[in-house]
């Protein structure tokens, strides 16, 4: 069961600038959801356990809306939105809620952001919002924007082997992804960014194969 909740107003521009400025789409798309005026609120009200079914129900929610004006959908924990009509409410064929549970998470159930921070070299990049899958946040320190298509494959390859084994990490993990020998850690004293309700494993190319 979705809840929506209607808003004849427009979201607060902080949030709106915090989900719509870090994804991957055209830039007209992201000026009109600046300039919204009116927005709805989903809420997952069922009994089902697993996380990921509820984000597929709120995403199939969302493609209606997207039939209606709707023109984002956003995950303002996560950081992150999405064009409202892809890929759901019969916009593609075929199996809609298939395309939806097979969807990457880094796309919208989560977040990727890449930000600089003073008086580091290269440029981090962090997952928010795994941690209502149980799973922990995953962060890399990168040499440059250039590889962010690399980790984000890393990334998405680590949540799908937790998922489907259900394995857990600790600091002092390793293992192989891909071409790389990875070392998990937990985040430095210093690094007080890379905070996450759920736990975060800052992650360490050891080796490249």
């Amino acid at each position: 069961m979705v809840r929506v909740f209607g808003v004849n107003a427009p979201m607060p521009s902080q949030t709106v600038e915090a989900v719509v400025q870090p994804a991957h789409y055209a830039q007209e798309l992201k000026q009109q959801a600046r300039a919204h005026r009116a927005h709805a609120l989903l809420f997952s009200a069922g009994t089902v356990t697993d996380p990921l079914e509820e984000y597929v129900a709120l995403a199939v929610v969302a493609g209606v809306l997207a039939k209606h004006g709707a023109i984002v959908v956003t995950n303002e924990e996560a950081r992150t939105s999405r064009p409202a009509d892809t890929p759901i409410a019969g916009r593609h064929p075929g199996d809609s809620l298939a395309l939806l549970r097979a969807l990457p998470l880094l796309v919208l159930y989560c977040g990727l952001v890449k930000y600089g921070v003073e008086g580091t070299e290269g440029v981090w990049m962090r997952t928010y919002g795994v941690h209502r899958l149980g799973m922990p946040d995953l962060a890399a320190l990168m040499a440059g924007h250039h590889q962010g298509q690399h980790y984000f494959t890393m990334f998405q390859n680590i949540y799908a082997y937790l998922r489907q084994t259900g394995a857990k990490f600790a600091a002092g993990h390793t293992a192989n992804i891909g071409n790389d020998f990875i070392r998990l850690r937990e985040p430095a004293e210093a690094e007080y960014f890379l905070q996450s309700p759920g736990g975060l494993f800052v992650v360490e190319r050891v080796r490249v194969q």
